[in-house]
């Protein structure tokens, strides 16, 4: 196959995970903030929205206030950033255009819909703010027809392992950022004890999907501990962090079943990653401190991003990634020279 295929249908996934994630991040923020007063919506969170994805200092270079209508905006419909859910959409067609003759045209005219109607739905809205909740069903509705009829039509071939690379990679660092950041809130200084409230274990499971899973799970026992090793740790839940990274082995193992997977950098890697999370305890890790494990984490998927980039595609994002700061090779984490953002 070739590798401009490969690429492709690795980054349709990538992006079309990040739109889904992007808009149901601003949908909980936003039902965070019924009821508030004008004052306390302003301090009641929106800042981890541009923390969660790393883009607060992009952000600030592009709007003098940090209000709810100005994230908003940024997060949905900016042109200006490469990562906004109409950037996403659109970067996600692109890819799919590029392999449309691999796409059953019912998944390409879903992803061609997706696009034109999501212009559609910004021109007649007035308020973004005001209309997150529609928008977050109208950006949920079409991630999951169109990643159900890839799941659901696609041959398992190689096009669909790349598909699979995609969509668990994004997924698992994902994740890692929302419970970083939103674990991050609980904690004021280092080795303080986390604050014990449900509702905030509550709108972490919300971010990502967990709630109702977790309910079966642990019934109502929202504690510290059952919610990180959940998010973290749970082999079944298809959003956790053990889950996606087994899922991103699986994949790997079927493209590069003729390597030897001692000697290769990604098998390798990807390997020791999740023989650590399969014997690793909670309470270890909150032990070791959470924050420290979950930026190490982050770091690692940047380098399995990168390593598959060395291994399947082209030098150049590793070649662009190898020249910037530390902090910032974790803020590019997009496809390519033309879309990166500017620090």
């Amino acid at each position: 196959m070739l590798s401009r295929i490969a690429e492709s249908m690795y980054w349709m996934a990538r992006y079309l995970e990040r739109a889904e994630n992007h808009a149901r991040l601003l949908k909980v923020q936003k039902v965070n903030s019924l009821g508030l007063v004008e004052d306390m919506i302003t301090n009641s969170g929106w800042d981890t929205i541009l923390d969660i994805n790393g883009y607060m200092n992009v952000f600030t270079h592009r709007f003098p206030e940090r209000t709810p209508d100005n994230i908003c905006t940024f997060m949905v419909s900016s042109i200006d950033n490469p990562n906004s859910v109409l950037s996403c959409i659109k970067q996600a067609r692109e890819n799919a255009r590029a392999v449309q003759e691999r796409l059953s045209s019912e998944i390409w005219e879903a992803f061609n819909e997706f696009y034109w109607d999501f212009l559609d739905f910004q021109r007649h809205t007035i308020n973004m703010n005001d209309s997150l909740q529609d928008l977050f069903s109208f950006v949920r509705n079409y991630c999951f027809r169109i990643i159900g009829a890839l799941h659901v039509c696609m041959p398992r071939s190689e096009e669909y392992d790349f598909f699979r690379l995609g969509l668990y990679l994004e997924r698992a660092e994902q994740t890692s950022r929302i419970l970083d950041v939103r674990y991050h809130l609980t904690v004021r200084t280092p080795g303080e004890q986390p604050l014990v409230d449900t509702h905030h274990w509550i709108n972490i499971l919300r971010s990502t999907y967990a709630y109702e899973a977790f309910l079966k799970r642990h019934q109502s026992r929202f504690t510290q501990d059952h919610v990180i090793e959940f998010l973290l740790l749970d082999a079944e839940f298809p959003r956790s962090i053990q889950y996606t990274i087994t899922m991103v082995n699986q994949a790997l193992n079927h493209l590069l079943q003729s390597e030897d997977h001692a000697k290769h950098p990604l098998l390798r890697t990807v390997g020791k990653i999740r023989l650590e999370l399969q014997y690793t305890a909670v309470n270890e890790l909150l032990n070791e401190g959470l924050h420290n494990y979950l930026l190490a984490f982050q770091a690692r998927c940047f380098q399995i991003g990168d390593l598959i980039n060395q291994s399947f595609f082209s030098q150049e994002l590793t070649d662009y990634a190898n020249n910037l700061p530390f902090a910032a090779q974790h803020k590019v984490y997009i496809r390519n020279t033309s879309t990166r953002i500017d620090e």
